[in-house]
């Protein structure tokens, strides 16, 4: 059986007649065709899909052998296969980090907002907790009053402390390390390898409240600099950019806690 899924047969051992079900689940973000099934001599057998997903066939006399091809899905229309984030976005939709902004569009160039790194996080933990809204600028009933919420109250991310939150406000890359490290904390991640930031020449620009989030983003690969020996801690990230560090982040420390 090839890489990108797993197949599984309701039997090992069919006789002649016998109808054998193939039930297929393929990796995140592929998609699998009708298997082909080959009776001893090369011929194919007739594969029916089933309403419950799964295919079956009849057994002949004598062994088969069963093929199946996997696609990669094209989830977005607006990304190249030769973007430089392509990879990126298309791993952030395969394990339901990132979704798109409508119309197969996943609008690279925008700004990551502090309600979409909460956003993510919210639906990462799995979590069905909706506390109460304790942020005069976050309406009811939006696409991030929950996992704000939720953040809020575990301590993942705070407002300003004047009653509001600045969802729409842009994330910059101090804030996206700082709530990821308390996230990290929060599912019991080993937050301990940290770097000195040393090899960046204005890590003097990280503020004194992010600067051991920074020195734990560097440490473990999150923020590998924008160049020239640049942290930027206060600057934005755009979708393209934060799709790479979130591959990163669910590559090193959630992949780990899966079994």
């Amino acid at each position: 059986q090839k890489a990108n899924g797993k197949m599984i047969l309701s039997s090992q051992q069919a006789k002649a007649g016998d109808s054998v079900f193939i039930t297929i689940e393929p990796d995140p973000g592929y998609e699998n065709n009708i298997p082909t099934v080959l009776d001893q001599n090369g011929n194919p057998l007739t594969v029916t899909k089933n309403s419950d997903g799964a295919y079956s066939f009849q057994m002949p006399a004598g062994g088969v052998d069963i093929d199946i091809e996997y696609t990669k899905i094209d989830y977005f229309d607006d990304v190249d296969q030769n973007d430089w984030y392509d990879e990126a976005a298309w791993f952030c939709a395969a394990h339901g980090l990132m979704e798109g902004t409508g119309e197969g569009r996943f609008d690279g160039d925008v700004d990551t907002t502090r309600a979409m790194l909460v956003a993510v996080l919210y639906r990462l933990s799995q979590s069905d907790d909706m506390p109460e809204n304790i942020f005069a600028d976050v309406e009811e009933g939006k696409w991030y009053t929950e996992a704000i919420t939720w953040a809020a109250k575990n301590n993942i991310a705070s407002g300003y402390g004047n009653g509001n939150f600045g969802p729409e406000d842009i994330l910059t890359r101090e804030q996206m390390v700082a709530i990821l490290h308390k996230y990290s904390k929060f599912m019991g991640y080993d937050v301990s390898k940290k770097d000195d930031l040393g090899a960046y020449h204005d890590a003097a620009d990280i503020s004194g409240w992010a600067r051991a989030e920074m020195q734990w983003a560097v440490g473990n690969g999150l923020i590998v600099g924008v160049g020239n020996n640049l942290v930027s801690p206060q600057t934005g990230a755009n979708r393209a950019q934060f799709a790479v560090i979130m591959q990163r982040y669910y590559t090193y420390f959630v992949e780990k806690t899966i079994d």
